[in-house]
């Protein structure tokens, strides 16, 4: 209904007395609204504040139960506000209804007061039914009607006292907690807690302290057991209590009993989380206390990604820096310094090597804060220690992230300091037995092996008679070039010349070859075995030489031997064939003996070349001592080496490639041929043909080594009688005697 206010005219007889009057009732109830909004809305918003401290203090909420509790709250103050007091003196109330009210409150107005106003509303309208006298006249009586009544009586008196007085009594409620809460104790507790939302605690008898929790959260590293203790503070009045640990995984909250360590008095618990994977949140329960939610924030822990170990040798080496490959130990020469480049999971704080109580920090690089370096020995440790190298041992990584974390697993690296090791030396004698004339030349086939590269090469050698010192000799061995490059020296041939030794027959000569390493400031030097050669005359050589060859013609008539019996094995087992009643037995019978057969006559053929290889040493001894010279002398025709040659060695390769090869090979195809009796027959002729001449050409050997012994030992004594000649022209000559007319000179004395 629309207001009247505006429409009110001026005139002898108007309504603006009651309009007066109306405004003074409408102030009033807005008055009497706002006393009733506010006393109600403080009672409730004071009601759920007491529920607030009973719900908090009895059930002790989390920070999330309070915040939700405080959200709830202040959503329902928000709609009691707008219900109790907004929405009331939102709605406009006009004139017309107040004058009702008041002619329902005064009966005896008989209507006078709306009727007056209807008629102010109405003075300028044109009325047929209407005169304006009438008009005037009602609403003169309206306004004096009006003032013979009490507008102010249509509100609720009691109410609005009581409106008042609520409103009071919650203003001085809302004073008093304010109070309460600015002197401390159970309200400020609890308006911190439910209000401000404070990790304040309800005064308890047990106080309970989770371990670790910095701001509500625990850094603990992914993947690894982990052991949470909790701890019921030294100041709580109960000290020993059952403690219980609630876990929130993904809202499901599962309760779980702590172990007492015994640690504390009593007073620390322990739960174990095994292979902890998910994060959660956990909060502690024992006695009467309830602890806040601590969050379980999981992280990587710092580990190796990747390791990478390079070693730089010292100058000296002629090396240069190389990686270190495999899983170590990793041995490095003395002075080497040790290159370390990590690579980590993640950005770190700190990295560094720690080796029993000592610790090198490791350098980040600026490109990549994952990767740091470091370089061993520490250049800050000093020069002698850079000097001295990195040091042998066991190095550990210690990886801490931004988080402080360290690492869990450990990572590191042996390192194995290696001194310079003296050089590896081979050698064996070439054609040279334990008997050497002194201007013989003694080969000797060597190798040496150095880490760092051999030096120089030299024969060392000292020569004693009998049992006493005479002299010694480093000879260097001719065309080596060392140098710290070369590392491994293949095998080569050194020869020794004993002439320019001075050695004379009767002395002993030990000699070893040495190996000189390139490695400073001491260079080590390396020798293989030493070899022994007893130094003799000519004489005595060729006769150790024909007691040698005559051994050989006795291994080679055992050889003949066994091959004479091979040829009656073969003609029994054959003619045991042809008797055997038995055929298909004593065909696999001779199959058997075939195969015998033949492994035995490949048996002689091994003998015989092995003869052959053990002339083919005498002729390298021979000509190594020089000794043919003394037969070019006597006989230039039967010279050692062409009777070796010629009538033994040559005639013996023959016999094996040959001859013994052709029988070996008859025998095996026989043993095919047993069924067949003509194949049989046929080739037993054959290989019984070639056995002969296998025996008629180790006959012809034989008689071969056998002249040559006998020429070799009379070549013996032609020489011993030249020695005996000449030692007793040496006396006659010391004795001031002539000779030239006592002996006959001997063919091919001068």
């Amino acid at each position: 209904m629309a207001t009247t206010d505006s429409t009110i005219i001026s005139g002898p007889a108007d309504t603006r007395p009651i309009a007066r009057r109306l405004a003074g009732l409408r102030l009033r109830l807005r008055g009497w609204l706002i006393a009733r909004g506010l006393g109600n809305w403080l009672v409730w918003v004071l009601g759920m504040l007491v529920v607030s401290m009973v719900l908090d203090r009895w059930f002790r909420f989390d920070l999330s139960q309070r915040a939700i509790l405080l959200a709830l709250m202040a959503g329902a103050a928000a709609w009691l506000l707008w219900r109790f007091l907004f929405r009331p003196l939102g709605q406009r109330v006009s004139d017309d209804a107040l004058l009702l009210e008041i002619e329902d409150r005064y009966p005896q107005l008989a209507e006078a007061l709306i009727s007056g106003f209807q008629f102010q509303r109405d003075q300028g309208a044109a009325s047929a039914s209407r005169s304006p006298e009438l008009a005037a006249a009602v609403i003169r009586d309206a306004v004096r009607r009006a003032g013979e009544v009490d507008f102010g009586s249509v509100l609720n008196q009691p109410g609005g006292r009581i409106n008042f007085i609520r409103l009071v009594a919650g203003g001085l409620l809302a004073v008093a907690l304010g109070i309460g809460v600015l002197s401390g104790g159970f309200l400020k507790t609890w308006f911190r807690r439910n209000l401000q939302l404070a990790g304040d605690q309800w005064p308890r008898a047990t106080v309970l302290e989770i371990i670790g929790s910095v701001d509500g959260k625990i850094i603990i590293p992914r993947g690894l057991d982990y052991r949470q203790l909790v701890e019921v503070t030294s100041g709580s009045r109960v000290k020993i209590a059952d403690v219980d640990l609630e876990v929130d995984q993904g809202g499901e909250k599962t309760l779980q009993r702590m172990k007492p360590t015994g640690r504390q008095d009593g007073r620390e618990h322990v739960l174990v989380f095994h292979s902890i994977a998910e994060e959660c949140r956990i909060r502690a329960l024992g006695g009467d206390d309830v602890t806040e939610w601590v969050d379980l924030v999981l992280v990587e822990p710092p580990a190796v990604e990747s390791l990478a170990l390079s070693v730089v040798p010292p100058a000296w080496t002629g090396r240069s820096e190389s990686p270190l490959d495999g899983p170590g130990p990793y041995a490095v020469v003395s002075g080497s310094r040790l290159k370390v480049d990590l690579m980590a999971n993640k950005p770190l704080r700190s990295a560094g090597l720690s080796r029993d109580d000592q610790r090198v920090a490791m350098q980040s690089s600026p490109d990549e804060p994952r990767r740091f370096l470091a370089s061993l020995p520490d250049s800050a440790a000093g020069g002698e220690a850079v000097l001295a190298g990195v040091a042998g041992g066991q190095y550990m990584l210690r990886l801490t992230d931004d988080l402080g974390l360290a690492n869990i697993r450990e990572f590191g690296f042996e390192v194995r300091v290696r001194e310079n090791q003296r050089p590896t030396v081979r050698a064996s004698l070439l054609g040279i037995s334990g008997l050497a004339v002194p201007n013989a030349h003694v080969p000797v086939l060597w190798s040496a092996a150095d880490d760092f590269g051999i030096q120089s090469m030299a024969l060392n050698c000292r020569w004693f008679d009998e049992t006493s010192p005479a002299g010694s000799r480093i000879v260097p061995v001719d065309g080596f070039q060392g140098g710290p490059q070369v590392g491994d020296c293949p095998e080569s041939v050194a020869v020794l010349e004993l002439e320019p030794l001075g050695l004379q027959p009767g002395q002993t000569l030990r000699f070893q070859a040495m190996a000189t390493d390139a490695a400073l400031p001491e260079p080590l030097s390396g020798s293989g075995r030493e070899f022994l050669i007893r130094i003799v005359t000519e004489e005595e050589l060729l006769s150790d030489l024909l007691r040698r060859e005559i051994e050989q013609r006795g291994v080679f008539q055992q050889a003949y031997d066994r091959q004479l019996e091979l040829n009656s094995q073969l003609k029994e087992a054959v003619a045991a064939l042809s008797a055997a009643a038995d055929r298909p037995r004593a065909e696999r019978e001779l199959e058997s003996r075939l195969l015998g057969l033949y492994r035995t006559q490949r048996t002689i053929g091994t003998s015989c070349s092995a003869v052959g290889d053990r002339f083919d040493e005498f002729l390298v001894e021979v000509a190594n001592n020089r000794l043919d010279e003394q037969n070019l002398a006597l006989d230039p025709e039967r010279t050692i080496q062409s009777r070796f040659e010629n009538e033994i060695i040559q005639p013996i390769r023959q016999l094996d490639e040959i001859l013994v090869s052709d029988a070996a090979r008859q025998l095996d195809a026989m043993k095919r041929l047993v069924a067949d009796s003509v194949a049989l027959d046929t080739a037993v002729t054959g290989t019984a043909a070639i056995q002969e001449q296998i025996l008629e050409s180790m006959r012809t050997i034989l008689a071969a080594m056998q002249s040559s012994e006998n020429f070799q030992e009379a070549v013996n004594r032609l020489l011993e009688i030249r020695r005996i000649e000449q030692n007793m022209r040496k006396e006659i000559e010391k004795s001031g005697g002539a000779n030239d007319d006592v002996f006959d000179p001997i063919d091919g004395d001068k």
